[in-house]
C-alpha cells in the first residue's frame, strides 16, 4: 500500500484494489470480516482525519490500530460494502494508472478479485429479506 490518495478512500472501487494489496503484503486476510475493518478504517480516517487523511488510514492499516475504529465507522463501511457488490462494473479498468510499475494486477485478475468480492458479499447478505439476490447476480451477469 503505497501512495494512498485521500479520492482512494472515497471510492469503492479503489479501496476493493487496496483491499487486495494489503492483503498481498499481510496486513489484513480475505476473511469479510478484515474487508469490513478495512473499509470501516478508511471511513474513520475521512471521519477523524484533519491533515493527512491517507496517513492516518495506512498507519490503521499496517499497525493494526482497529480499536480506534468506532460503530459509526462500521456502520458505514458495512453500507459501503453492500451498495459496492450492487455498482462494481465488470467491465476492464479505465482508471488512470501512474505507471506500469504501479499495475500489480492484469485487468482480468483485478475483475476476478472483484468478481469474488462481489460473490462473496451476496452471500453473506443473501437471507436478508430485503436483498433479491437473483436478480442482483441476474443484472450482474455473475454465473457459477
Amino acid at each position: 500500500m503505497s501512495h494512498i490518495e485521500a479520492i482512494d478512500l472515497q471510492t469503492p472501487e479503489r479501496l476493493v484494489l487496496l483491499h487486495a494489496e494489503a492483503k498481498r503484503q499481510g496486513f489484513v486476510t480475505d476473511s469479510e470480516a478484515d474487508r469490513l475493518k478495512f473499509f470501516a478504517a478508511a471511513e474513520h480516517a475521512r471521519a477523524k482525519g484533519t491533515i493527512n487523511i491517507p496517513g492516518l488510514f495506512a498507519t490503521v492499516i499496517r499497525q493494526g490500530l482497529w480499536k480506534h475504529i468506532s460503530q459509526r465507522d462500521e456502520d458505514a463501511a458495512r453500507a459501503k460494502l453492500r451498495n459496492t457488490a450492487l455498482r462494481i462494473s465488470l467491465e476492464p479498468s479505465r482508471r488512470n494508472r501512474k505507471s506500469k510499475s504501479d499495475e500489480v494486477m492484469s485487468d482480468e485478475a483485478e475483475r476476478a478479485e472483484i468478481r469474488a468480492l462481489i460473490v462473496r458479499s451476496l452471500e453473506s447478505v443473501e437471507s436478508h429479506p430485503r436483498h433479491r439476490r437473483d436478480r442482483v447476480v441476474q443484472t450482474l451477469g455473475i454465473c457459477r
